[in-house]
């Protein structure tokens, strides 16, 4: 079975838990140039429409986007680890992944050898700011950060850095996008679930129970 529609399957079963009352239209943020949006936005609208709610996607660097769905300026996040609702506590998590996520280590140097997160700490390195995983694993080698995705590959190509680290899919289409030509994914450090939050101002129409009907996804 496809993907998509089983991950959209997973979570109709989720919104299908939504109460009578339910929004119209919902204004989710997401990080900006971050091509995975695209997978989670799809799964996200095939299921919401199939429960009567539309939604719109607006793009913001990182840190603006969760300020905004946790202050409630927008109604929620497309996409996030888990775990960030004890820092942004205004977010619920629908407990589902939406998607995964490869996070990986692209260079010019197509022979260097890096598998953990800590080798990473060894060489001028960058990665988006506001990417929580990211900020975790990294947050102890206070490396310079990148406003997005364009600014990353871009410093990367102009020889500021070493590595970056980044998802599979953004460092792919970024370099095809630019036409850089010497810029190679060298490994991959994670493979992490997504998940979709929404504020809390929508705690009512989530369905506390949290009746899931799982569905295995298999990759």
């Amino acid at each position: 079975m496809n993907k998509k529609i089983i991950l959209s399957f997973v979570f109709l079963s989720i919104l299908c838990s939504l109460n009578a009352k339910k929004p119209d239209i919902l204004l989710l943020t997401t990080s900006e140039q971050a091509y995975d949006n695209d997978i989670s936005a799809a799964v996200l609208r095939s299921a919401y429409q199939k429960i009567g709610i539309d939604i719109k996607i607006e793009y913001y660097p990182s840190l603006r986007s969760l300020d905004m769905s946790n202050s409630g300026k927008s109604d929620g996040e497309v996409h996030r680890v888990k775990g960030i609702e004890t820092k942004y506590t205004n977010l619920i998590c629908i407990n589902s992944p939406v998607q995964y996520l490869d996070i990986c280590v692209f260079s010019k140097n197509r022979n260097l050898k890096i598998t953990s997160w800590d080798q990473v700490g060894n060489y001028k390195a960058s990665y988006i700011r506001g990417i929580i995983l990211s900020e975790q694993k990294l947050g102890k080698f206070n490396l310079q950060t990148e406003n997005n995705q364009n600014d990353l590959i871009k410093q990367l190509e102009n020889n500021r850095y070493d590595i970056i680290v980044t998802s599979r899919l953004s460092g792919i289409y970024s370099i095809k996008e630019n036409g850089y030509k010497d810029i190679y994914m060298i490994s991959t450090l994670d493979s992490v679930p997504l998940y979709h939050y929404l504020n809390k101002k929508h705690a009512d129409i989530v369905d506390s129970r949290d009746k899931i009907n799982r569905i295995p996804v298999n990759f």
